[in-house]
């Protein structure tokens, strides 16, 4: 058990020390990462919009089936 204890200590601090040497790139990969989610989220509301756009362009579509097309786009990013 004391062994044990001993490879587990070891281990922490070498996680830990991995972590610290790779910071700046797991911040430049996080950041990264939000501005993927960013755009996504853009996206989404883009088509979103263009989905209420067809009701008030009082097309053959319905106001109700557009937006409840405009809300699942946008819940998609809340999943």
């Amino acid at each position: 058990d004391e062994l044990k204890k001993l490879i587990d200590l070891i281990r922490a601090d070498e996680r830990e020390r991995i972590k610290a040497a790779n910071a700046p790139e797991i911040e430049r990969i996080n950041a990264h990462l939000k501005s993927l989610e960013d755009a996504a989220q853009a996206e989404r509301e883009a088509c979103a919009k263009v989905c209420e756009s067809y009701a008030a362009a009082n097309t053959s579509w319905t106001k109700a089936a557009v937006n409840d097309c405009a809300t699942a786009i946008r819940a998609k990013g809340k999943a």
